[in-house]
């Protein structure tokens, strides 16, 4: 199943949103923030290293739970995956119960996603990707840079993505 598959299949569950007072089409927000977070899939297999989540960063000294899966994955639990480049101790906060590798598969990733967006209470494409960067868009800290890329992919579509501008589809 390509990227762009599993967004059309979990998106519909993705809801509530809306952008310029239009409500969002819940695929095209997995799409657009697949698309900022990892080249639409492209660099999905490629963990992120966030310093702030193993020993001495700030989440790690906060968080027994990032502690704890510290121990038990080591540098792997304090990484991000997949096509949404999610933090493995958020997925495991979500209800995922696998290792830190199986959150490469869009299939499972996704449904992480959409609760995850649902969790923050964002109602608007800005605030979901504020709070899809930062874990809240209630901070009154707008990642500027990063909600700008994300707005752009939400607005220009299936057509921003890889298989429209000679990239090979990305697929699972």
């Amino acid at each position: 199943m390509t990227l762009r598959d599993t967004c059309q299949s979990v998106g519909p569950s993705l809801t509530g949103l809306s952008h310029n007072g239009v409500p969002c089409d819940g695929a095209l927000v997995l799409w657009a923030l697949a698309g900022v977070e990892s080249s639409y899939g492209r660099d999905r297999e490629e963990p992120r290293y966030e310093w702030s989540y193993s020993p001495g960063g700030p989440v790690y000294l906060k968080s027994s739970t990032v502690r704890r899966l510290y121990e038990r994955y080591g540098p792997a639990a304090a990484c991000s995956y997949g096509s949404w480049q999610m933090m493995f101790p958020t997925a495991i906060d979500l209800g995922y119960t696998g290792p830190p590798g199986g959150l490469k598969d869009d299939a499972t990733l996704a449904p992480l996603v959409v609760r995850y967006i649902a969790r923050s209470q964002a109602l608007t494409l800005p605030d979901v990707a504020d709070a899809y960067n930062s874990g809240t868009y209630r901070d009154n800290i707008r990642p500027l840079d990063y909600t700008a890329k994300v707005v752009s992919a939400y607005e220009r579509g299936w057509d921003g993505g890889p298989e429209h501008r000679n990239h090979t589809p990305v697929t699972a």
